[in-house]
């Protein structure tokens, strides 16, 4: 779903799997981030993340940021499974739910596009095959409209 009004991504700070802080901020300067909540007992979640990480490997202009959603006592499996998978996006953790808040996630998994200027081009939700190429799609269309 693209927003029709212009908005602003809110800012935000999340440990990583390593435990430093993040920023929106730190992640978005020059770069379109593709922000993702998901968690390790959703399966369409997992069947996206491969997809996400072949675009966090190949565009030097996008940071995917998977931000998981487990509970504490959950996020080992999270990690495990990130690890597993040997993915190299940035897996952030949103236990409390907070930031899942902020950008009003219902339902997982979640998607939001943010552009360099902050601006939140594009919001999906849930996983078919083949969603990856709407994500870029989005980027290029908003690319092109501010050039």
């Amino acid at each position: 779903m693209n927003l029709g009004a212009v908005e602003k991504a809110p800012a935000f700070k999340l440990k990583n799997m390593k435990g430093k802080w993040v920023t929106l901020s730190q992640k978005i300067e020059k770069h379109f981030v593709i922000l993702d909540f998901w968690a390790s007992f959703c399966g369409p979640c997992k069947k996206e993340l491969p997809g996400l990480n072949k675009i966090d490997k190949k565009y030097d202009d996008i940071n995917v940021l998977a931000v998981c959603t487990d509970r504490p006592r959950t996020q080992n499996k999270a990690t495990a499974f990130i690890k597993s998978n040997r993915f190299t996006f940035e897996t952030l953790f949103d236990s409390k739910g907070k930031v899942r808040k902020l950008f009003n996630v219902v339902d997982i998994p979640h998607t939001v596009i943010i552009a360099p200027n902050g601006e939140i081009i594009s919001v999906h939700t849930g996983y078919k095959r083949g969603d990856e190429k709407h994500l870029l799609e989005a980027i290029e269309k908003w690319k092109k409209s501010h050039k």
